[in-house]
């Protein structure tokens, strides 16, 4: 299965494997290497990451009557985050792979609609491999499989850089979805990969196949870093980070 991207760039991309990490210092990292792209001609990147348990609460939280207890979801040990990206509120969390795409969006002329579909896309592909079928539906975003939803998706995008990005669940604990509407909509089941196979599911095999169907989507060339490389690529100190 292959979907021709438009796009003819074909600039090196970073890959930052952040394994397991809580919420907030990858916040500030995707914020600095946007600032730093939009000062200066940089790479883009691709990180990717389990959180440990978090809600985020994105902007289009601002437009529905979605609430949920702050008080009660801190007292079951996540933390609870309002940021810019679109979207209502999600979880994230261990079992569930993360990935952020920082791209110039002008560079790789592409519209973020379009954007989102290639996303959209890259976890089907990625689903496929595991003998699932995944789908995309009109004016819903994220991955469906059968009428539950799979993957979620929320972006922000400052001056053509994007940030934010998506979460496939592997192998998560689904409880922590019951205390919220997912996507500000009511009547959501949220499901894993985990629920649909008989077989363990390895998460480090979704994490390869995940990376690799974004590098097909995109054509990107892929070249793994780690933080301290990072670090200094986009010129960003330790503290900034804590």
């Amino acid at each position: 299965m292959h979907w021709e991207n438009p796009s003819t760039f074909h600039k090196k991309t970073y890959q930052l494997d952040l394994e397991i990490m809580s919420y907030d210092p990858v916040l500030i990292l995707q914020r600095n290497i946007v600032s730093s792209k939009i000062d200066r001609p940089l790479p883009d990147m691709l990180i990717v990451v389990e959180h440990q348990p978090v809600y985020t609460v994105g902007r289009g939280k601002l437009k529905t009557h979605n609430s949920f207890d702050e008080d009660f979801i801190r007292s079951k040990g996540a933390e609870i985050f309002y940021v810019e990206r679109g979207g209502d509120v999600t979880w994230h969390g261990p079992g569930q792979v993360v990935c952020y795409p920082i791209f110039n969006l002008k560079d790789r002329r592409l519209g973020l609609k379009e954007f989102v579909s290639l996303l959209e896309k890259a976890i089907i592909i990625t689903l496929k491999k595991f003998n699932l079928n995944g789908c995309q539906r009109k004016e819903m975003r994220g991955v469906w499989v059968g009428d539950n939803k799979i993957a979620s998706i929320g972006l922000a995008v400052k001056k053509w850089i994007s940030y934010h990005g998506v979460a496939l669940n592997v192998s998560p604990d689904m409880s922590f979805f019951k205390w919220i509407a997912p996507c500000g909509l009511n009547d959501i089941k949220m499901i894993s990969m985990q629920d649909l196979v008989k077989s363990t599911v390895s998460i480090l095999q979704v994490k390869k196949a995940l990376l690799h169907s974004i590098a097909e989507i995109f054509k990107l060339s892929l070249s793994p870093i780690k933080m301290d490389e990072a670090q200094k690529i986009y010129a960003i100190s330790h503290h900034h980070l804590l």
